[in-house]
């Protein structure tokens, strides 16, 4: 096996922790989607969301493979994750694996994490999730043991025919407008998206997100819930290869969605959500969305719109990194059937 110590710059550390990957090919390239890292810190794991994250460096020595990537979590740090092929610690439902991994920030980087995690009995995890709903609702949720999915889209403004999604946060509350903007809420319904190489501040994309308030969202459902069942987040790619490179933006990482068959709820008891494995949903691709253009810096949002789509590779018998370079150069993507979201139409 490769030999390898991650370098730690001054100020920085090393901390041991676990990486969530999917194997992804659009049309003309492939991509190492990075759902989320766990740090075990002292016995406690938590967890970091990316909001942005790189390309893979891959090296390779004999039948030895490297993967390291780089990532940005929403409260500013940047993580530098390494693990190998033979760090391969587990394959999920949703065609995730995870590796055990090393991971290098700033020496205190761990109090700044997304939120806590547990790990499962069959070495999986749990994430700490909040549904934020009205104060009268909230024992109405309590005393049913349910989550009832939501039939509309992720932008909020059209219904979906074949899928209803339960919407969680891992936000522990709702107080500012900064907040309803991470959850693709706004009091005035308005949402802004600013493309790559904008002439000035004032050159964006409006569109339209759920009309919310804060009062709206003062009460709080925790609930303990598998990483397995949460959807990939959509990505927007970033192409500055003069400055630096090409780098992939999580779309809403604050969201966290679980999809369910249409009329069914996510189930829970004891504030930990029991996995509907009848009637989850699950959809085996990403959109990517092209931060330059104005209709491919709306397509996360404009699901239906688009064709800028990443298909997930299974990979049943390999780890991801072998796969990749034993496939390297070959159409992973055409022929490869996969069921869309279905729409009803606007709001």
């Amino acid at each position: 096996m490769i030999d390898f110590r991650p370098i730690v710059p001054p100020g920085q550390v090393r901390r041991d922790g676990i990486v969530k990957v999917k194997l992804a090919h659009g049309q003309d390239f492939s991509l190492l989607l990075l759902d989320r890292v766990y740090v075990d810190e002292d016995g406690r794991w938590l967890f970091f969301e990316p909001s942005m994250f790189g390309p893979p460096r891959l090296a390779f020595h004999d039948a030895d493979a490297l993967a390291q990537v780089w990532l940005d979590t929403p409260s500013g740090d940047t993580l530098h994750v390494s693990f190998t092929d033979g760090d391969l610690a587990g394959r999920l439902p949703d065609g995730s694996q995870l590796f055990a991994c090393s991971v290098v920030g700033l020496a205190d980087f761990p109090t700044r994490h997304s939120g806590d995690a547990r790990r499962a009995a069959d070495g999986s995890f749990e994430l700490r999730l909040f549904h934020h709903t009205r104060p009268e609702t909230l024992p109405l949720i309590v005393s049913s043991g349910h989550v009832r999915g939501s039939p509309w889209n992720l932008q909020g403004n059209k219904r979906l025919e074949n899928v209803g999604y339960a919407y969680l946060t891992n936000l522990p509350a709702i107080t500012s407008d900064d907040d309803l903007a991470a959850v693709a809420m706004a009091t005035d319904e308005l949402f802004g998206l600013r493309l790559d190489d904008a002439a000035s501040a004032d050159d964006v994309v409006i569109i339209k997100v759920t009309r919310s308030a804060t009062t709206d969202r003062s009460a709080t459902l925790a609930l303990w819930v598998p990483d397995h069942m949460i959807a990939s987040a959509h990505l927007i790619r970033h192409d500055q290869r003069d400055v630096m490179g090409v780098f992939y933006e999580a779309v809403l990482p604050a969201v966290f969605r679980i999809g369910l068959q249409p009329g069914c709820a996510l189930d829970f008891l004891s504030e930990t959500a029991t996995p509907p494995f009848t009637y989850l949903q699950r959809f085996d691709y990403v959109i990517v969305g092209d931060a330059r253009t104005r209709t491919g810096i709306v397509a996360p949002y404009d699901e239906e719109n688009t064709t800028s789509i990443c298909k997930v590779e299974f990979v049943e018998h390999d780890d991801v990194v072998s796969f990749w370079r034993a496939n390297a150069d070959t159409d992973r993507f055409s022929g490869r059937d996969f069921d869309p979201q279905v729409f009803a139409g606007l709001a």
